[in-house]
């Protein structure tokens, strides 16, 4: 049987090379992408019983506490154009392990305390599709 060269030419390096090029370039894309469509009036909105309490820009670091329904209270921090709850009185403190936020529609709740925090930016939402 005859053995079959099993080394990489010099044809399979540009190819590993230029798709290596590749994806960087679309990561950094997406990555400014993300955060001028983010930072330009994305704000902070903070919703308490479904009643709207306080709106934060995400351009300004911050932390704010809020006393929640039925005495509870939860600490929002903005930080770097992020935001996230470092603290909560509620018993399972899911929005405290939330990851932190700054994209159009994401939002941390904290049923508990009847806790909302969502991004809206101003900017009317892109449609996905139409159909008649």
């Amino acid at each position: 049987m005859e053995e079959k060269n099993k080394t990489i030419k010099k044809g399979d390096l540009y190819l590993i090379g230029g798709l290596l090029l590749i994806s960087i370039a679309v990561w950094l894309g997406v990555r400014l992408y993300s955060n001028i469509t983010t930072k330009d009036g994305a704000v902070a909105v903070v919703y308490i019983n479904s009643e709207k309490v306080a709106e934060y820009s995400l351009g300004k670091n911050a932390s704010y506490t809020f006393e929640s329904y039925n005495g509870g209270s939860n600490v929002l921090v903005i930080e770097d154009g992020y935001v996230y709850v470092s603290d909560a009185s509620c018993p399972d403190r899911i929005c405290v392990h939330h990851r932190k936020i700054n994209k159009n529609g994401q939002s941390i709740v904290c049923l508990p305390n009847r806790f909302v925090v969502k991004i809206e930016n101003g900017k009317e939402a892109e449609l996905d599709g139409v159909t008649k």
